[in-house]
């Protein structure tokens, strides 16, 4: 702060302005000083505490662990003891669901989710993953994997499920450009001109069967992180035209990095994109800090974004003995319910 308030000295002795208007200069100089200081500690803690916006809150809950309870219990528990109106859920394809090209598929788990996704809440699905028989260059339709992907499996989703009217979006694909994941070397989506042609298959199959569903563009890694890499992704996406294919722009964000958020210029790019953006994932490690992150950083995000539908915690449960679990639900912990899940449920009963 000392060497800002010299610098400061040394402007206001040198300015044409008004002894306000360099005052004012100053404030604003401290505070992004301030704010970039406390972001590059990955502090949330400078932000102001607000509420949680039950309307915008989502919840990623894909109910894969029967540890937790059935299917139709553990979105039953989301929905009605905790309030959340929007749920994530996952309709993934590896070998369990097809084994072969030729094997028929079977929709038992996805359809137990489609047939209990509780009234008053809708779903966004997740359409990812790939069984291993599709690494196969000889398995795809006219050797494009990205087409054969959209023909294959999201054609035999929305023929199956494209009149729930629960299930009222659908998102292609997760998290396109991390390296790590093999399924984004097989459709070759690390490069985001591919990703979009998948988009175009997809919204193609969408038209055609069910029209007034949303078309989710697939969030890549945190868009604050590995700056400023995946922010470029996102960019590139932009400029190839993904507003004309897809009817959200899908963000995670994770951690807090409000230097990139601010000075990087997400803000403002995200703003530039002219669409209803909904933040799929978004949480925080640990059972006692996630209330905390939730109504420091959910509303600077939504004041600094107005475009900010919704935003999804990830996640509801997770099987995990670590403490810096996500879960609001992890009963291998101590604190098997978060702060975030109490908090939410003293809500729903408040609202009752």
């Amino acid at each position: 702060m000392r060497n800002t308030r010299k610098f400061y000295m040394r402007i206001t002795y040198r300015s044409p302005f008004s002894p306000l208007l360099s005052r004012l200069c100053f404030v604003a100089i401290a505070l992004t000083c301030t704010i970039a200081s406390a972001a590059s500690a990955d502090s949330v803690d400078i932000l102001p505490k607000g509420s949680i916006d039950i309307k915008r809150f989502g919840l990623n809950a894909f109910a894969n662990d029967p540890k937790y309870g059935t299917v139709k219990s553990q979105l039953q528990q989301a929905c009605s003891t905790l309030g959340v109106r929007y749920l994530r859920v996952l309709f993934q394809w590896n070998d369990q669901v097809q084994a072969s090209k030729s094997g028929s598929i079977n929709f038992s788990f996805y359809d137990d989710i489609a047939r209990n996704i509780p009234r008053g809440c809708q779903a966004v699905v997740v359409v990812a993953g790939l069984p291993s028989w599709m690494k196969r260059s000889e398995n795809w339709i006219n050797n494009n994997p990205r087409q054969t992907f959209s023909e294959l499996w999201f054609r035999k989703l929305l023929n199956r499920y494209g009149t729930n009217s629960r299930i009222t979006a659908w998102q292609v694909w997760n998290e396109p450009n991390d390296s790590n994941n093999p399924d984004n070397a097989t459709l070759d989506v690390i490069d985001p001109s591919q990703y979009l042609e998948l988009g175009v298959f997809a919204d193609q199959v969408r038209d055609e069967i069910a029209p007034r569903k949303l078309l989710v563009m697939a969030a890549t890694t945190a868009i604050n992180q590995k700056f400023p890499q995946t922010l470029n992704y996102n960019k590139v996406l932009l400029e190839l035209g993904a507003p004309s294919i897809f009817d959200i722009w899908s963000v995670h964000y994770y951690g807090v990095q409000l230097e990139h958020l601010l000075l990087g210029g997400i803000d403002s790019f995200l703003q530039s994109t002219g669409m209803r953006i909904w933040i799929t994932e978004s949480g925080e490690k640990g059972s006692s800090k996630q209330l905390n992150y939730v109504r420091r950083l959910w509303p600077f995000l939504r004041k600094r974004v107005p475009r900010v539908e919704r935003i999804y915690y990830y996640s509801f449960t997770e099987d995990t003995g670590s403490t810096n679990s996500y879960a609001l639900i992890n009963k291998n912990l101590r604190q098997r319910y978060s702060d975030l899940y109490r908090y939410l449920q003293k809500l729903q009963e408040s609202s009752r």
